[in-house]
């Protein structure tokens, strides 16, 4: 973790992503050196560099406790002025909010809650507020949420009171996980629990990218795909989101309906919610998106298309696949061989090692061959498919 390879294709998003990033690097780097300090006596930490230390935090980090991340939690900022501990604290109040739970002043309980904007219910919050910092003992919580009415009933209140107190482990929680996941994959874990708006579709091109890579065995350079790939998203994301392409009397579409859905981009390619997606965007509208695309991601028509087709027509696994065989044009031989293997050792695991290995070879040269040839026939599926294979 000592270097900071670039996430992205285009200068614009990398310097957006590291703004988030960079700061984020800071808090951790200062919590792992501290993590580091107090279980290995033997190290100053401090004095560490970070070829060094990210080794000896990984080592250490099993026997970190998930409140040992509260005081990160406390420290890294999901949006201005806020923390993650208090970003968890919030969204479970304004989920009070929506369930009808809390109790504004003179508002009638048989009627429509107010908006969370509204005086009465702004005030109520800040009084819930001013309880939890007043002190840290759970029965005075739900004690002053009762004499000051702030729920609508007793029990609402306990049980308010004993979830908020929940709060500092989940947002430690999730300060760990976030760890983790960086230290796992690359800087692009730092933009979860962040305002970076994109950060699902960044996780799920880690993770099938990843995949790829696995079963070309190594033969595609995931770093340098992925920084495509993120740029293609996060591109078209930005296009289809452009208030001039989702006002009502452009999009000739209920205003209801948004023209970018991540859910897209995982939907099976002929279900009926893709089919709806596609009905709703009109010929000259794709045409618009396409030119605007190119624009945004400066590449041409032809790469615009093919980025916008595996949004509206396929799956991000097409997009995966495309971007893997510009670098790699015999990606498909190196997939298939990743499967044959895969199906394969399942089936020979029984055998002795020097066996396995001439079986796997052998297939592989068939596979090659058959490629060599022309000859449309799937070797995995062979091997998964014969009478007498157990799947």
């Amino acid at each position: 973790m000592d270097t900071h390879p670039p996430l992205f294709a285009l200068p614009a998003l990398e310097a957006e992503a590291r703004a988030i990033i960079e700061p984020r690097r800071v808090l951790i780097e200062a919590f792992a050196r501290q993590c580091v300090g107090k279980q290995r006596a033997d190290l100053d930490a401090n004095a560490l560099d970070p070829g060094a230390l990210w080794p000896a935090f990984r080592e250490v980090a099993p026997t970190l406790a998930p409140l040992d991340y509260l005081p990160l939690a406390r420290q890294l900022e999901v949006r201005a002025h806020r923390s993650l501990m208090t970003h968890v604290q919030e969204a479970y109040l304004q989920r009070l909010h929506r369930t009808h739970a809390l109790h504004p002043p003179g508002h009638n309980p048989q009627k429509k809650a107010p908006p969370l904007d509204a005086p009465a219910v702004a005030a109520t919050l800040d009084r819930i507020r001013a309880v939890i910092a007043a002190s840290d003992n759970l029965t005075q919580w739900a004690s002053a949420f009762m004499s000051q009415e702030l729920f609508h009933d007793p029990r609402t209140a306990k049980q308010a009171a004993y979830d908020l107190a929940k709060m500092p482990r989940r947002a430690a929680h999730l300060a760990r996980s976030l760890v983790q996941r960086w230290l796992h994959t690359d800087d692009s874990a730092l933009l979860h629990h962040a305002t970076y708006p994109h950060a699902t579709e960044l996780d799920m091109l880690q993770s099938q990218a990843a995949e790829a890579a696995r079963q070309s065995s190594g033969a595609i350079d995931l770093p340098t795909v992925l920084r495509e790939l993120r740029a293609d998203v996060v591109c078209l994301a930005r296009v289809l989101q452009h208030p001039d392409l989702n006002a009502p009397d452009q999009r000739r579409v209920s205003p209801h309906h948004r023209l970018y859905d991540v859910s897209l981009w995982h939907q099976p390619p002929h279900s009926d919610y893709r089919k709806h997606a596609q009905e709703r965007l009109p010929d000259e509208m794709c045409e618009m998106i396409v030119r605007d695309l190119m624009q945004q991601r400066g590449c041409d028509a032809a790469t615009a298309a093919q980025i916008f087709d595996c949004y509206l027509f396929s799956t991000l696994s097409v997009l995966v696949t495309w971007r893997c065989q510009q670098h790699h044009p015999t990606l498909d031989l190196h997939l298939e061989r990743g499967r044959i293997r895969h199906a394969t050792e399942k089936r020979i695991a029984g055998l002795p090692p020097t066996a396995q290995q001439t079986i796997c070879n052998r297939l592989d040269y068939l596979q090659d061959a058959l490629s060599s040839a022309g000859v449309s026939l799937s070797l995995s599926s062979l091997v998964t498919d014969l009478p007498g294979s157990a799947n």
